[in-house]
């Protein structure tokens, strides 16, 4: 597939930006399970909800906080099974991120059809999501 020109991309990228609810860059520090409730407390024998705990960076669209928790499709059952979604995006603790995340009852989400991806990867859409932001902040005056 070729190359978008820089044209699309800021296209692309600013469309995304719109969509999201939370654009952010992390560090994802923690997997953890929760009640399918978003709770900490949880029954021996119930189901529970992987979430992502990130300490972020920088933000560029929703927050101030210097910590962020991401829910997932992912279930652990009581039985030990999993369940998810194809769409998952799994998260290595340790590693950088840029998060586009939406609000879903709630609770800010993302998935691997977003355009969150390794922070190694994404220096081109830091430019354009700076330039976003600066526009942003230019309008308001």
């Amino acid at each position: 597939m070729p190359e978008a020109t820089p044209e699309e991309f800021t296209a692309v990228v600013t469309q995304a930006y719109g969509k999201a609810t939370a654009v952010f860059s992390a560090m994802a520090v923690a997997n953890e399970y929760r009640a399918l409730d978003g709770s900490e407390s949880i029954e021996a024998d119930a189901a529970r909800m992987k979430v992502v705990r990130f300490k972020v960076e920088r933000w560029w669209k929703g927050g101030e906080t210097e910590e962020v928790i991401l829910h997932t499709s992912e279930i652990l059952h009581p039985d030990g099974t999993g369940s998810g979604q194809g769409c998952e995006y799994y998260f290595e603790v340790g590693k950088m991120y840029l998060v586009y995340a939406s609000d879903s009852e709630k609770k800010l989400r993302t998935n691997a059809c977003s355009r969150t991806k390794p922070a190694e990867y994404a220096w081109k859409e830091v430019i354009e999501l700076d330039n976003i932001k600066a526009a942003e902040q230019k309008e308001k005056g």
